[in-house]
């Protein structure tokens, strides 16, 4: 658990998941700064950039468009005396689950990406030894030391930060936006540099 992290808070989040009990959030501060307060029916928690987060219904939340819920940004939080309204079914909990390990954006529930990577040098054969993502497919290129990776993915960040971790080694063949962000990122740094240079 993260030292940000109230042990308390994360076993009472746990508890609600398992009894399926309605959480009330005494106060939870948004990505803008403000502070809220909104009861929440949790259905699933999971770690991901170096934070737990907590995924469920709050109809009274302020900001609707991320339903997911940062568990170190939670406080004052308490298990209430009621069970959710609309609990999801398992079947609806565990494409849930597969989706968010396909980088699933709560806020963006409709993406879908096809992604196609030229893999070389140091990185190729670790990619063919470990699975980055449920249903990948790995081949080796006919008469090269290259791998062609695809996977189809709901979401583009985390495959977004694999690629810069090896950039040296990766190409990327589709799709374009995942392209133009991995430009994007390079040439911000590029820029940074060139002013420091300057200076």
């Amino acid at each position: 658990i993260s030292q940000k992290v109230s042990g308390e808070d994360f076993m009472k989040v746990i508890d609600a998941i398992d009894k399926k009990r309605v959480l009330k959030i005494g106060q939870y501060t948004e990505r803008d700064g403000r502070l809220s307060t909104c009861t929440l029916s949790p259905y699933l928690l999971y770690h991901k950039f170096h934070s737990w987060y907590v995924m469920g219904d709050a109809p009274d939340k302020k900001n609707l468009d991320q339903p997911a819920f940062r568990l170190d940004r939670m406080k004052a939080v308490e298990i209430l005396d009621e069970d959710q309204p609309h609990p999801l079914s398992e079947e609806d909990l565990e494409t849930l689950k597969k989706n968010i390990a396909l980088d699933f954006n709560p806020a963006k529930p409709g993406e879908e990406y096809r992604v196609k990577l030229r893999i070389t040098g140091s990185f190729a054969q670790p990619c063919m030894e470990t699975e980055w993502f449920p249903g990948e497919r790995k081949t080796w290129e006919e008469g090269s030391k290259s791998v062609l990776y695809e996977v189809e993915l709901m979401g583009l960040e985390a495959i977004t930060l694999w690629i810069m971790r090896a950039l040296d080694c990766i190409e990327v063949l589709e799709p374009r936006k995942l392209t133009d962000e991995i430009d994007r990122r390079v040439g911000a740094y590029l820029e940074r540099r060139k002013k420091r240079r300057t200076r």
